[in-house]
C-alpha cells in the first residue's frame, strides 16, 4: 500500500507513480507534440492578424491623413468664405452708402437724354415753317413788369422790311437828324451788322475809319453791363442831339449764338427781349425823348430784340406790286408775332423811292394793294398807308449818305423829310402828348 509512514510504503508509493508515470508518458508525448504544432499554428495565426492589424492601422493613419488634410482644407475654406463674407458685408454697405449718388446720377443721365431729346425736337420743329413760326413761341424769362413799362415808355419806332433796298436805313437816319433838329433828344440804334445807320452817321461826324466798334452789341450779352450807356452809346457827334448806338460784323456772330441758344433753349433768359432792358432802362427813359430803330432785312435775333423793344413799327416799301405783295407778307408775320410783343402797334406804311414829292397817281394801285394787304393781316381797318408825305429817290439823298445825313447836309431835302417826320410824329406822338 502506498504511503509515506514506511520505507515500503514509500518504495510502493514510487513504483506506483512510476507506472503511471509510463502510463501517461505515450500521452504526454502525444500532448507535446500537438503543443508544438499548435504553436506552430498560433504563431502563424498571430502572424496573419499582426499583419492585418497592420495593415488596417496603415490604412486607418492614410484615411486619419486625409481627414486631418480635408479638416485642414475645410478649415482654410471656413475662413476663405469668412474673409469674402466680410469683404461682401463692406462692398454691401458702400453700394448702400453709394446708391444714392449713382441714383442721383442715373437720374442726371436720363435728364440729359430727356433734355437732348427735347433739344433735337426743338431743332426739327424750327427747321420747318417760316421766320415768324421759328420766332412765335411764347414769352420766357423776361424783365419784370415788360408790358407795363413798354406801354409808358416813350416813343420807339422800329423802322422795319423783310424786303431790302427800300430806303430804310436812309429814311431812319433822315428822320432821327430831323427830330434832333426841332430840339427832341434822339437816340437811334442801328440792328444790321452791315452798319449802313452807323456809317451815314460816321460820315456826318467826318469820320471814316476802316473798322469800327459793334457797340450793339454790348446791349446783346447775357447780362447787361452795369456801366452800358458809357460804352455803348456815341453821343453828340452826328448832332449834338442825336446819339446812336452802332453797329457791325460781329454782330452777325452774336446773334447765331442768340439763335442757337434760342433753338436749344440754352439760354437762361429769353433772348428776344435783350434789346428791351437797355431801352426801358431809366437811363434811356429819362435822357431821351425818341427812339429809332433801323432793323436788318432779316428775322434775325436782333430783328426780334428790335421788334420787342418798340411799341410802334413803321414799314418803308417801295410802291409797286411786287413791293405791295411782300409788305402784306410782312405784316402776316407781324400779326403772328405780337403775343410776345402785344404792345407793338403797326404805325404807318411809307412809301420811298418815288420819283416825286408825293404818291404819284401811277402808284395809287400798289399802295391799296399794299394797304389791304396789311389790312388783312392786321384784321383791321386802319389807314396804314401814309399817302401825304413819300420819301423820293433824288440824287441829293443818294450822295449825300458819303457826306452824311442828307437832312442835315442838303437843306432841299429837309421839306420832303419834314412833312414825314410830322406823319410819323403824329402816328407815334412823344410822351404826354
Amino acid at each position: 500500500m502506498c504511503g509515506w509512514e514506511s520505507p515500503d510504503e514509500i518504495a510502493q508509493c514510487v513504483v506506483v507513480a512510476k507506472y503511471w508515470l509510463d502510463t501517461i508518458r505515450p500521452w504526454i508525448e502525444f500532448g507535446l507534440s500537438l503543443a508544438g504544432v499548435g504553436t506552430l499554428i498560433a504563431f502563424g495565426i498571430f502572424v496573419w492578424l499582426f499583419k492585418n492589424c497592420r495593415r488596417d492601422i496603415d490604412h486607418l493613419q492614410t484615411k486619419a491623413d486625409e481627414l486631418r488634410e480635408i479638416t485642414r482644407q475645410s478649415i482654410e475654406a471656413k475662413d476663405e468664405a469668412e474673409t469674402k463674407a466680410r469683404l461682401l458685408e463692406r462692398n454691401l454697405a458702400f453700394a448702400i452708402e453709394s446708391r444714392a449718388p449713382a441714383d442721383e446720377h442715373l437720374r442726371g443721365c436720363r435728364d440729359e437724354i430727356t433734355s437732348l431729346s427735347r433739344k433735337v425736337a426743338l431743332v426739327r420743329t424750327a427747321s420747318q415753317g417760316d421766320a415768324a413760326e421759328f420766332w412765335s413761341t411764347s414769352p420766357g424769362l423776361r424783365m419784370d413788369d415788360y408790358v407795363r413799362r413798354l406801354g409808358d415808355s416813350i416813343p420807339v419806332c422800329l423802322f422795319a422790311n423783310q424786303k431790302g433796298g427800300v430806303g430804310k436805313t436812309t429814311l431812319s437816319a433822315n428822320l432821327a437828324a430831323c427830330y434832333a433838329a426841332r430840339g427832341e433828344r434822339v437816340l437811334a440804334i442801328d440792328l444790321d451788322y452791315q452798319g449802313s445807320l452807323t456809317s451815314l452817321m460816321l460820315a456826318q461826324s467826318r469820320q471814316r475809319p476802316t473798322e469800327f466798334p459793334s457797340a450793339v452789341d454790348l446791349l446783346h450779352r447775357d447780362e447787361l453791363p452795369e456801366l452800358w450807356s458809357g460804352s455803348a452809346i456815341v453821343e453828340g457827334k452826328a448832332h449834338h442831339k442825336l446819339d446812336y448806338v452802332s453797329c457791325w460784323y460781329s454782330f452777325e456772330k452774336l446773334e447765331r449764338n442768340m439763335e442757337y441758344s434760342w433753338v436749344l433753349a440754352d439760354s437762361k433768359d429769353d433772348i428776344r427781349y435783350r434789346l428791351a432792358r437797355a431801352i426801358l432802362s431809366e437811363h434811356v427813359q429819362n435822357t431821351y425823348e425818341r427812339v429809332i430803330i433801323d432793323a436788318p432785312p432779316r428775322m434775325t435775333a436782333g430783328f426780334l430784340n428790335g421788334l420787342c423793344a418798340s411799341n410802334y413799327l413803321f414799314v418803308p416799301t417801295v410802291v409797286d406790286h411786287v413791293s405791295a405783295i411782300a409788305v402784306g407778307t410782312f405784316a402776316k408775320q407781324v400779326r403772328r408775332l405780337q403775343p410776345i410783343n402785344p404792345i407793338l402797334k403797326l404805325a404807318g406804311i411809307v412809301g420811298t423811292m418815288t420819283s416825286v414829292d408825293y404818291l404819284p397817281t401811277a402808284a395809287a394801285p400798289a399802295a391799296d394793294s399794299a394797304e389791304t394787304n396789311v389790312r388783312n393781316a392786321m384784321n383791321s381797318n386802319e389807314n396804314f398807308f401814309i399817302r401825304d408825305a413819300v420819301m423820293r429817290r433824288t440824287q441829293k439823298v443818294a450822295y449825300s449818305t458819303e457826306e452824311g445825313i442828307a437832312y442835315l447836309q442838303e437843306p432841299q431835302t429837309r421839306p420832303m423829310f419834314e412833312a414825314l417826320a410830322d406823319e410819323v410824329a403824329r402816328r407815334a406822338p412823344l410822351k404826354g402828348r
